[in-house]
């Protein structure tokens, strides 16, 4: 494959791990090959996971080693980007499964101060359950 302009960027980049490929409206496992050819790191959007139906627990359990950033907001009628209150309380379970085996960088991506303050308060309170 060609990858000219990414290897350009890369070409001026001293540690390629800062470089992350992130999860969007396409399979992942298309970009396997861009990753693996390139040593890039991914972004796992959780929530755009979400959407789209991808089971969590396999998608980082096969990628988590590559996992530089996790993006993650809550889902609401295939809606995302919004306040983290918004997952099913089995969604929210799946997720604190990933978080507490996930030691990179977690971006709360909503977009307003209000979703922001009460996806942190109900993450804190699920974090909290026994």
């Amino acid at each position: 494959m060609n990858y000219k302009n990414l290897e350009k960027i890369l070409s001026v980049v001293e540690n390629r791990e800062i470089i992350a490929i992130e999860t969007l409206e396409y399979p992942l496992e298309l970009l396997e090959t861009v990753i693996a050819d390139l040593d890039l790191a991914i972004c796992l959007d959780l929530g755009h996971l979400m959407v789209y139906d991808y089971d969590l627990k396999e998608i980082f359990s096969k990628y988590a080693r590559k996992t530089s950033v996790l993006h993650l907001h809550g889902v609401e009628n295939r809606r995302d980007h919004k306040t983290l209150c918004r997952l099913s309380p089995d969604v929210i379970e799946t997720v604190l499964w990933v978080l507490k085996r996930f030691t990179g960088v977690v971006s709360i991506e909503v977009f307003s101060y209000e979703e922001l303050v009460s996806s942190l308060k109900y993450l804190e309170n699920q974090w909290e359950k026994p």
